[in-house]
């Protein structure tokens, strides 16, 4: 199966808030990231979910990530926190450090996976609808 991605990198700021939600529609998943150094950052993550889940679609998927796990000594979100967010979100956790390259991939690929499984679950409903004429 081939499948194509695009990405779109608000950097999380409030200027670029209105923009994005044009671009929520079209989109199937998103990768919610938080920097572990910033209390801030963190803080804004729920309302960045509940942006994400008013205007994209409902089936849209979503990954939180903590990154510059490579700054340990500088962090002030610890990954228990971060890992409970995400629970009481019900989305799937990382952390990651882009600079050193750790977990990159392995969040794309499973946000990959969990939205093909959202899609073969939404074929199966359909395909198992009965219509009574």
């Amino acid at each position: 199966m081939k499948i194509s991605t695009g990405i779109c990198d608000t950097a999380g700021q409030e200027r670029y808030r209105t923009i994005t939600t044009a671009y929520y529609r079209g989109a199937m998943g998103f990768i919610l990231m938080y920097d572990i150094t910033n209390e801030e950052s963190f803080n804004s993550v729920q309302d960045w979910c509940t942006q994400i889940k008013t205007y994209s679609w409902e089936n849209a998927q979503v990954v939180l990530v903590g990154n510059k796990c490579d700054m340990d000594g500088e962090r002030v979100v610890s990954i228990e926190r971060g890992r409970q967010l995400a629970d009481q979100l019900g989305l799937e956790f990382f952390e990651t450090s882009a600079k050193e390259n750790i977990n990159v991939k392995a969040v794309f690929e499973k946000l990959v996976e969990i939205i093909c499984d959202k899609m073969a679950e939404s074929l199966d409903k359909v395909r198992n609808v009965t219509t009574i004429i």
